[in-house]
């Protein structure tokens, strides 16, 4: 799935940094300590709240939210290795969250302000471990992790860690040993440090790390072995923290790598409570395509990327099963709006070739020819599309590039970043009542959902 991402005052950033520098020379220790022979076995805590998907890989189930296999234990990741990583925090801390991160990964970023805003919540109770994971797409990314590491040995991990991902667009070297000087390194050791090739052999064996582990994604946590998938509102880091510090209430089950996820069948991945999700408290429909009737008290709207594989999941397998259970019926309308990623070099115009066909009464059947289409796209595409719906080619296409629309789009994905609503991966839900042209009380959830946990959601709200 492509995924997965703010505001942080000035007094923030001070108390986080006091907190980093006292606690920057502590070494990690590794989590097999939480594991099963040892006197401390860690907190497993209650099943969490959400399918949490990541920013390549459509989300498998609920565990990957570092919920139990089944309704009976919780499941968690043996990780080890951690000895010599780059730590931030207590090492008494009783819970640890290990973060496989990629300096240019937009959702990373994200994730960083997250984590910062955690830090502040939990200063003494929660232990920060970095592996690294260097997307090969990312160009620099791999010599900004070797950075992160050079600074660490440095004694200024923590800083450079801060610095890299606040100028995400500058990571070549000459900028490099600049963040260096800056943070208080000395320019030429630093330089010296990051070309001696020791920082890119740990950077490797991160990556293989995470291959073992069966991570392909970015970021990707791990809160006291529990998975936790994609750069998610800190509500989200918060319910698993607290969870684990509430204590054992199940049975805890350790594994070695991720391919549980993988092993659970469709009828162990049960949907989560309506009451157990994340609430957002109002959500707009905006002027956005509606499938169904306007009157219809359940509104489902639907974040979505046409270039998104989870995104095609849903449009392909669960909206026609979603529209003649409850759409059709009366009972919920559909509403989507679009979350182009920039890493989607098609997702923008194939957004704008979707509006233009509702110019002409045809959103939906641009929608569902667009993530049914396979093969290279582009404007001869888009008319060959037009033609199928029977669409004034000549209106369609004058539309295209008509740069208004493209602005509807941008507009969309602008609400979908905004802090109350935090959208960050596709295809992401929102389901809540209709009130006034806007959702109250949404529910949120992340990923590709199936048609029953959608049902469910509309179901409860429709009694």
């Amino acid at each position: 799935m492509k995924a997965r991402f703010c505001i942080v005052g000035v007094s923030g950033v001070k108390a986080f940094l006091l907190m980093l520098v006292i606690f920057s020379s502590v070494q990690a220790r590794s989590i097999r300590a939480q594991s099963p022979g040892s006197e401390k076995t860690g907190n497993p805590g209650l099943p969490g709240t959400t399918n949490l998907p990541g920013p390549d890989k459509p989300a498998k189930s609920r565990a990957d939210s570092g919920q139990p296999a089944s309704e009976t234990e919780i499941v968690r990741v043996r990780i080890d290795n951690l000895k010599d990583s780059p730590t931030i925090g207590l090492e008494t801390a009783p819970v640890t969250l290990v973060a496989f991160i990629d300096y240019q990964c937009h959702f990373c970023t994200k994730a960083h302000i997250t984590l910062e805003e955690i830090a502040q919540k939990y200063p003494e109770k929660l232990r920060f471990v970095f592996k690294q994971k260097p997307a090969r797409s990312h160009l620099n990314a791999e010599l900004a992790a070797q950075a992160a590491l050079a600074a660490k040995d440095l004694g200024k991990f923590p800083e450079m860690n801060r610095k890299l991902f606040e100028n995400q667009k500058a990571l070549k070297l000459e900028h490099l040993v600049k963040y260096a000087d800056e943070i208080g390194l000395n320019a030429n050791e630093f330089e010296v440090a990051l070309n001696s090739g020791a920082f890119a052999r740990t950077v490797r064996a991160d990556s293989a790390l995470a291959r073992k582990l069966g991570v392909y994604s970015t970021p990707y946590f791990f809160i006291n072995g529990r998975p936790l998938r994609g750069a998610q509102p800190i509500e989200v880091f918060e319910h698993l923290i607290d969870e684990e510090l509430a204590g054992p209430r199940k049975p805890t089950r350790w594994v070695s790598d991720l391919s549980f996820l993988k092993a659970q069948t469709k009828q162990d991945r049960a949907p989560v409570p309506v009451n157990e999700l994340p609430t957002v408290a109002v959500v707009s429909l905006d002027d956005d395509p509606v499938l169904g009737k306007r009157e219809a008290k359940v509104g489902v709207v639907v974040f979505s990327d046409y270039q998104c594989p989870s995104s095609r999941k849903v449009a392909v397998e669960v909206l026609p099963s979603l529209k003649k259970a409850h759409i059709d019926t009366g009972e919920a309308q559909y509403i989507l709006r679009d979350y182009p990623l920039k890493s989607h070099a098609q997702a923008l115009s194939m957004a704008v070739a979707a509006n233009c066909a509702a110019r002409q009464d045809a959103y939906w059947g641009m929608h569902d020819a667009l993530f049914a289409h396979k093969g290279p796209l582009g404007p001869g595409t888009y008319k060959e599309l037009a033609r199928s719906l029977k669409l004034d080619t000549a209106a369609f296409l004058a539309c295209l590039e008509d740069p208004l629309e493209a602005q509807e789009v941008e507009k969309d994905f602008a609400y979908g970043n905004t802090e109350a609503i935090g959208v960050g991966s596709t295809p992401t839900f929102f389901v809540g009542r209709v009130e006034g042209g806007r959702l109250v009380n949404a529910r949120k959830l992340t990923g590709a959902q199936t048609f029953e946990t959608l049902s469910q959601w509309i179901k409860t709200l429709v009694k």
